[in-house]
Protein backbone atom coordinates (compact mmCIF):
# COMPACT_ATOMS: atom_id res chain seq x y z
CA UNK A 1 0.00 0.00 0.00
CA UNK A 2 1.25 2.94 -1.16
CA UNK A 3 2.25 5.64 1.98
CA UNK A 4 -0.51 8.12 2.86
CA UNK A 5 0.26 11.95 3.37
CA UNK A 6 -0.79 13.55 6.35
CA UNK A 7 0.15 17.09 8.18
CA UNK A 8 3.72 16.59 6.20
CA UNK A 9 4.30 13.00 7.50
CA UNK A 10 3.96 9.67 5.53
CA UNK A 11 1.44 7.04 7.40
CA UNK A 12 2.15 3.77 5.87
CA UNK A 13 -0.09 0.36 6.23
CA UNK A 14 1.16 -3.15 6.48
CA UNK A 15 -1.06 -6.26 7.02
CA UNK A 16 -0.28 -7.26 11.30
CA UNK A 17 1.28 -10.66 10.54
CA UNK A 18 0.86 -10.91 14.18
CA UNK A 19 -2.94 -10.25 14.52
CA UNK A 20 -4.75 -12.09 17.58
CA UNK A 21 -6.95 -14.13 16.52
CA UNK A 22 -10.07 -13.09 18.18
CA UNK A 23 -11.57 -16.35 18.81
CA UNK A 24 -8.10 -16.69 21.38
CA UNK A 25 -7.59 -13.81 22.62
CA UNK A 26 -10.87 -11.30 22.91
CA UNK A 27 -13.25 -11.86 25.34
CA UNK A 28 -16.53 -12.07 23.13
CA UNK A 29 -20.27 -12.47 23.63
CA UNK A 30 -20.75 -15.24 21.39
CA UNK A 31 -19.13 -18.64 21.05
CA UNK A 32 -18.43 -19.92 17.38
CA UNK A 33 -18.87 -23.71 16.99
CA UNK A 34 -17.94 -24.77 13.75
CA UNK A 35 -17.23 -28.02 11.87
CA UNK A 36 -14.74 -28.51 8.76
CA UNK A 37 -12.42 -31.09 7.91
CA UNK A 38 -9.65 -29.13 7.19
CA UNK A 39 -10.26 -25.84 8.91
CA UNK A 40 -10.18 -25.33 12.74
CA UNK A 41 -12.09 -22.43 13.15
CA UNK A 42 -13.76 -20.54 15.88
CA UNK A 43 -13.61 -21.23 19.71
CA UNK A 44 -15.07 -24.80 19.59
CA UNK A 45 -14.66 -28.08 17.10
CA UNK A 46 -16.73 -30.42 18.50
CA UNK A 47 -16.24 -34.24 17.89
CA UNK A 48 -20.05 -34.13 17.95
CA UNK A 49 -22.67 -33.44 14.95
CA UNK A 50 -24.05 -30.40 14.85
CA UNK A 51 -27.84 -31.68 16.31
CA UNK A 52 -26.11 -33.22 18.78
CA UNK A 53 -23.98 -30.19 19.88
CA UNK A 54 -26.85 -28.36 19.52
CA UNK A 55 -29.14 -30.33 21.97
CA UNK A 56 -26.37 -30.03 24.37
CA UNK A 57 -26.64 -26.25 24.91
CA UNK A 58 -30.34 -26.03 24.68
CA UNK A 59 -31.79 -23.55 26.41
CA UNK A 60 -34.68 -21.17 26.79
CA UNK A 61 -33.70 -17.84 25.95
CA UNK A 62 -30.42 -18.78 23.46
CA UNK A 63 -29.27 -16.95 20.98
CA UNK A 64 -28.24 -18.46 17.54
CA UNK A 65 -26.94 -17.26 14.25
CA UNK A 66 -25.50 -19.57 11.42
CA UNK A 67 -21.85 -19.20 10.40
CA UNK A 68 -21.47 -19.57 6.20
CA UNK A 69 -17.90 -19.75 5.19
CA UNK A 70 -16.84 -19.77 1.44
CA UNK A 71 -13.42 -21.26 0.50
CA UNK A 72 -12.11 -20.31 -2.60
CA UNK A 73 -8.18 -19.12 -3.04
CA UNK A 74 -8.96 -17.96 1.12
CA UNK A 75 -11.31 -18.43 3.01
CA UNK A 76 -14.05 -15.76 4.04
CA UNK A 77 -17.24 -15.70 7.11
CA UNK A 78 -20.37 -14.69 7.59
CA UNK A 79 -24.17 -15.05 9.51
CA UNK A 80 -25.67 -14.83 6.01
CA UNK A 81 -25.52 -17.42 2.82
CA UNK A 82 -22.95 -16.77 -0.07
CA UNK A 83 -23.93 -16.72 -3.74
CA UNK A 84 -21.66 -19.97 -4.66
CA UNK A 85 -23.10 -23.62 -3.95
CA UNK A 86 -20.40 -25.26 -4.71
CA UNK A 87 -17.57 -23.16 -2.38
CA UNK A 88 -19.25 -22.71 0.32
CA UNK A 89 -22.25 -23.52 3.08
CA UNK A 90 -23.25 -23.48 6.52
CA UNK A 91 -20.40 -24.56 8.68
CA UNK A 92 -21.18 -23.54 12.25
CA UNK A 93 -23.22 -21.48 14.34
CA UNK A 94 -22.47 -18.13 16.58
CA UNK A 95 -24.64 -18.46 20.23
CA UNK A 96 -24.73 -16.96 23.41
CA UNK A 97 -26.55 -17.74 26.40
CA UNK A 98 -29.21 -15.69 28.68
CA UNK A 99 -27.16 -15.54 31.59
CA UNK A 100 -24.29 -14.56 29.59
CA UNK A 101 -26.31 -11.78 27.83
CA UNK A 102 -27.28 -10.32 31.13
CA UNK A 103 -23.67 -10.38 32.42
CA UNK A 104 -22.33 -8.42 29.58
CA UNK A 105 -24.90 -6.39 28.94
CA UNK A 106 -25.89 -5.48 32.81
CA UNK A 107 -29.32 -6.30 31.69
CA UNK A 108 -32.16 -8.13 33.51
CA UNK A 109 -35.00 -8.67 31.22
CA UNK A 110 -33.81 -9.80 27.41
CA UNK A 111 -36.81 -7.71 25.66
CA UNK A 112 -36.81 -7.02 21.96
CA UNK A 113 -34.53 -4.28 22.11
CA UNK A 114 -31.67 -6.41 23.93
CA UNK A 115 -32.02 -9.35 21.20
CA UNK A 116 -31.69 -6.91 18.43
CA UNK A 117 -28.60 -5.40 20.42
CA UNK A 118 -27.21 -9.02 21.08
CA UNK A 119 -27.65 -10.00 17.24
CA UNK A 120 -26.11 -6.89 16.14
CA UNK A 121 -22.82 -7.21 18.28
CA UNK A 122 -22.67 -11.34 17.11
CA UNK A 123 -22.92 -10.36 13.27
CA UNK A 124 -20.19 -7.83 14.82
CA UNK A 125 -18.16 -10.49 16.29
CA UNK A 126 -17.72 -12.74 12.86
CA UNK A 127 -17.00 -9.47 10.87
CA UNK A 128 -14.06 -8.79 13.11
CA UNK A 129 -13.16 -12.88 13.04
CA UNK A 130 -13.85 -12.55 9.00
CA UNK A 131 -11.28 -9.80 8.92
CA UNK A 132 -8.73 -12.07 11.01
CA UNK A 133 -9.11 -15.15 8.74
CA UNK A 134 -8.64 -12.64 5.45
CA UNK A 135 -5.65 -10.81 6.47
CA UNK A 136 -7.42 -7.43 6.65
CA UNK A 137 -5.64 -6.73 10.04
CA UNK A 138 -2.74 -3.87 9.61
CA UNK A 139 -0.61 -2.46 11.39
CA UNK A 140 0.82 1.49 10.27
CA UNK A 141 4.17 3.53 11.22
CA UNK A 142 4.65 7.21 10.48
CA UNK A 143 8.00 8.80 8.99
CA UNK A 144 8.62 12.88 9.16
CA UNK A 145 9.57 14.55 6.22
CA UNK A 146 12.99 13.71 5.91
CA UNK A 147 12.17 10.21 5.59
CA UNK A 148 12.90 9.25 9.36
CA UNK A 149 10.71 6.60 10.99
CA UNK A 150 9.04 8.47 14.41
CA UNK A 151 9.27 5.00 16.92
CA UNK A 152 6.20 6.45 18.87
CA UNK A 153 4.34 6.55 15.54
CA UNK A 154 3.55 2.91 15.41
CA UNK A 155 0.78 0.47 16.22
CA UNK A 156 -0.62 -2.76 15.47
CA UNK A 157 -3.76 -4.99 15.72
CA UNK A 158 -6.34 -2.71 13.85
CA UNK A 159 -9.46 -4.63 12.10
CA UNK A 160 -9.82 -3.11 9.08
CA UNK A 161 -7.54 -0.91 6.76
CA UNK A 162 -10.01 2.32 7.04
CA UNK A 163 -9.90 2.20 11.18
CA UNK A 164 -5.86 1.52 10.92
CA UNK A 165 -5.80 4.46 8.72
CA UNK A 166 -7.97 6.75 11.10
CA UNK A 167 -6.19 5.99 14.01
CA UNK A 168 -3.03 6.61 12.39
CA UNK A 169 -4.49 10.09 11.40
CA UNK A 170 -5.40 10.72 14.94
CA UNK A 171 -2.09 9.50 16.29
CA UNK A 172 -0.19 12.12 14.10
CA UNK A 173 -2.51 14.88 14.88
CA UNK A 174 -1.78 14.50 18.23
CA UNK A 175 1.57 13.96 17.88
CA UNK A 176 1.83 17.15 15.72
CA UNK A 177 0.03 18.95 18.53
CA UNK A 178 2.35 17.71 21.17
CA UNK A 179 6.14 17.10 19.87
CA UNK A 180 8.03 20.07 20.70
CA UNK A 181 9.22 21.94 17.87
CA UNK A 182 12.66 23.07 17.14
CA UNK A 183 12.88 26.79 17.23
CA UNK A 184 15.02 28.77 15.47
CA UNK A 185 17.19 31.09 17.55
CA UNK A 186 18.96 34.49 15.45
CA UNK A 187 21.66 35.44 16.39
CA UNK A 188 22.50 38.77 17.88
Amino acid sequence: MEPIECKGYRIHLEQDEDAPNPCEDFDMLGTMVCWHRRYTLGHVQPKCGHYEYAESIRCNGLVMLPLFLYDHSGITMRTTPFDCPWDSGQVGFIYTTPEKIRECLQVKRLTKKVLAKVDEILVNEVKVYDQYLTGDVWYYWVEDAEGERIDELGCGGFYGSDYALEEARAAVDYYDAHEPKQLEFKQI
